[in-house]
């Protein structure tokens, strides 16, 4: 945070700006001191810092005090930090390409919003550096998908957490698997080793209430006047917590206009 905040500064953030965007992006909190976010200080320089601490801050916690005691190969064999790191970069890239394709941003435009938004929203931070409801409808889908996945276990961050994922992925395999090879034993690895069956059991239990809960409190947004993308991306946004969402919740708006009861 001390090294985030200095750097803040000697991008040109006085101190009480720094500080708060500092603690902000760490606790993956996403807060900011102006009402246009990180988007008032038009910089590249303090996009591309802030993006970094995100993405960092929403990495394990506690994987960062093993590399500290074993070296940098922790980060390197830890299944969940790669498939973290890989999406945000494949989703970067996606967003990239469709925005300067579609909008006609220059490449190094294009990847520099891309890039902040994807570890925003990867991170569930929720800082805003430009408009991306102007973007492809792939695009603000990509991001959405970030919702979901949230970062990393052992982080400050929410959504549904990489690690989940990786399993949730590696039980669909296994299961195509055992259709083919009815006798055979159901099988999960993570990080090299076995996963009893409760704990798979237990994640897709866990994934099937969070999905439900969005469901059931999507509908009761709606009720309240909000359109079916507002309702939606809107309680996602929230049980994620992430911020904003799109549409009447998006970049340049909030939830401020929201009825008493959808609050």
């Amino acid at each position: 945070t001390l090294v985030l905040i200095i750097s803040l500064m000697c991008l040109g953030m006085n101190l009480f700006d720094a500080v708060n965007h500092a603690c902000s992006a760490i606790a993956t909190g996403g807060f900011s001191t102006y009402n246009d976010s990180v988007a008032h200080f038009d910089s590249a320089a303090i996009e591309f810092v802030l993006g970094f601490a995100m993405i960092m801050a929403g990495g394990n916690f506690a994987l960062y005090y093993y590399m500290v005691q074993s070296g940098v190969k922790s980060l390197v064999n830890d299944i969940e930090f790669k498939a973290y790191l890989g999406l945000l970069v494949i989703v970067t890239g996606m967003i990239t390409w469709n925005i300067v394709q579609v909008n006609g941003y220059s490449l190094f435009e294009g990847f520099r919003y891309a890039f902040f938004q994807v570890a925003s929203f990867g991170s569930t931070t929720g800082f805003v550096s430009y408009n991306y409801d102007e973007w492809p409808a792939f695009s603000k889908l990509l991001l959405a998908l970030m919702y979901f996945t949230g970062a990393c276990a052992g982080s400050t961050a929410g959504g549904i957490k990489i690690c989940r994922f990786v399993v949730l992925v590696k039980t669909v395999f296994a299961e195509l698997r055992r259709a083919l090879h009815p006798q055979m034993l159901l099988t999960v690895y993570y990080n090299n080793r076995i996963l009893p069956v409760s704990t798979i059991v237990n994640i897709s239990r866990f994934f099937f209430m969070y999905i439900l809960v969005i469901v059931v409190l999507s509908f009761a947004l709606s009720f309240t006047g909000l359109s079916v993308e507002d309702s939606i991306f809107g309680v996602a946004s929230c049980i994620s917590s992430v911020g904003p969402a799109f549409g009447t919740l998006g970049a340049e708006s909030n939830f401020a206009n929201v009825t008493p009861m959808g609050k």
